[in-house]
């Protein structure tokens, strides 16, 4: 015996239509920078944090070639 889909069951299935939608459209556009590794972590850098993007930036490494066309790193 099938139940009827509830008010909750439609619900779920419109939120995860439109995660699915957000994740497609998002992946069509380019990888964040790099650099929000660090940015993205605190409000604000703390001095250590800061250091180690300093020091990661100054190295000249950036996204591996095996890895470009992945998302998000």
């Amino acid at each position: 015996m099938r139940r009827s889909p509830t008010a909750e069951d439609q619900l779920r299935a419109e939120f995860e239509d439109l995660l699915q939608a957000t994740i497609k459209e998002v992946e069509r556009g380019p990888p964040p920078p790099i650099e929000t590794l660090f940015t993205d972590v605190y409000a604000e850098l703390t001095p250590q944090l800061k250091e180690q993007m300093d020091a990661f930036l100054a190295s000249g490494e950036r996204r591996r070639p095996e890895v470009l066309d992945k998302f998000p790193l």
